[in-house]
């Protein structure tokens, strides 16, 4: 289990940037690979295995593993939205893609100020010195990983993701002990709860790190 951080790729190699295996000492764990994929920018829970039957059975769309979502996003939910994203949404227009129902629940509107301790850089600026710009938070929770997904459902209802962490893959939450970075082994019990144990229940990040 690994807390990724932001600013480094889900992958094994990559020509420019720090990647999630380059947080692992190759001499102590030979052979690791991701689970899927967080965009650069997205922090949170992260599977690296060498084990090609657990990548199997999280990555098959056909076994709907549940990945859980915390995010942050300037904008709006009102009730009419959030019913459209729980039904589903087109998210590539070219295509015609429309979402598989998800669930979206805890959410909370109110100005991105509340949030200015989830940002860094540029956006850490902007809650400063705008800090009643309208936000909204929530736990979206998915069955499917198309490229951009969350980022690209919130966009379909007019909100624009400012922070996104991943919180959940399956019934294992990412364990809060961990900062960004940090990782620790899976326990047995927790492996095999990926193979079919019921969802956890998430609770909304807290950000003091």
């Amino acid at each position: 289990m690994l807390n990724k951080p932001r600013d480094t790729v889900s992958a094994c190699r990559d020509e420019r940037h720090r990647t999630v295996i380059d947080l692992f000492p190759e001499c102590e764990h030979p052979g690791l690979f991701p689970i899927g994929r967080l965009d650069m920018d997205t922090e949170g829970l992260l599977l690296i295995t060498d084990d090609g039957k657990l990548f199997y059975h999280l990555m098959m769309p056909e076994h709907h593993v549940e990945k859980t979502y915390f995010f942050v996003a300037t904008g709006h939910l009102p009730d009419e939205s959030c019913e459209r994203l729980r039904g589903g949404v087109n998210i590539f227009r070219d295509k015609g893609h429309i979402t598989a129902p998800a669930t979206l629940r805890d959410v909370r509107n109110g100005t991105i100020g509340d949030y200015i301790s989830y940002f860094d850089g540029h956006m850490r600026n902007t809650a400063i010195a705008k800090p009643a710009l309208p936000a909204v938070s929530g736990l979206l929770t998915l069955t499917e990983g198309k490229k951009h997904q969350v980022k690209r459902m919130l966009l379909s209802v007019g909100c624009r993701v400012r922070y996104l962490r991943r919180v959940s893959i399956g019934s294992l939450p990412l364990s809060p002990s961990l900062s960004p970075g940090e990782y620790r082994a899976l326990s047995d019990e927790e492996v095999a709860s990926l193979y079919g144990a019921p969802p956890p229940a998430c609770n909304i990040p807290d950000n003091t790190q």
